[in-house]
């Protein structure tokens, strides 16, 4: 499967963790694998996927840690990064910047700690699937900037009513 360019298995019902052997698939191009039940988390190996320009992987119950996934920097042709809906912790790794092709970003609200940091103490709307590409852009600016207030996710991405601020 080193020649297969794109592997669309959508709402199939798989489950288990991804093979760190993924790496070796050198000519994937388009990576769709959402809506299933996917656990455990994405092998650092993905990073050598250097032809890859849409990893969709949203609707799973990938558990693992998204600040450790130091190659994702390396996949430099990637338009699409889609780690929506799932069970991940962590911010978005720093690598974020070196994927200078990147057009959509769809990650939970809880990766999201260098835009908490950049608009420290203030709310963001939470619209859900939402393209943040802007983490991507100003990432060392968003994570240069001093906060010493920082909202949590569910405070800053709550509406004011269902944060308590103002009664309902």
């Amino acid at each position: 499967m080193i020649a297969m360019r794109y592997l669309n298995l959508t709402t199939n019902n798989i489950s288990g963790t991804l093979p760190p052997s993924i790496g070796n698939m050198q000519d994937l191009a388009d990576l769709s694998l959402s809506e299933n039940r996917l656990t455990g988390s994405v092998p650092l190996e993905i990073g050598s996927l250097s032809t890859l320009r849409h990893l969709r992987m949203h609707n799973n119950a990938l558990n693992g840690n998204l600040t450790a996934l130091s190659t994702l920097g390396g996949l430099r042709s990637l338009l699409t990064f889609d780690l929506y809906a799932n069970h991940m912790h962590g911010d978005v790794p720093p690598s974020i910047q070196d994927l200078v092709s990147l057009q959509y970003l769809y990650l939970d609200n809880q990766h999201y700690g260098p835009l908490r940091q950049y608009y420290c103490g203030q709310r963001i709307p939470n619209n859900g699937k939402y393209n943040y590409r802007i983490v991507r852009d100003e990432y060392l600016t968003m994570t240069s900037t001093p906060c010493d207030n920082m909202y949590d996710t569910n405070f800053a991405f709550s509406s004011l009513q269902e944060s308590g601020v103002y009664a309902l």
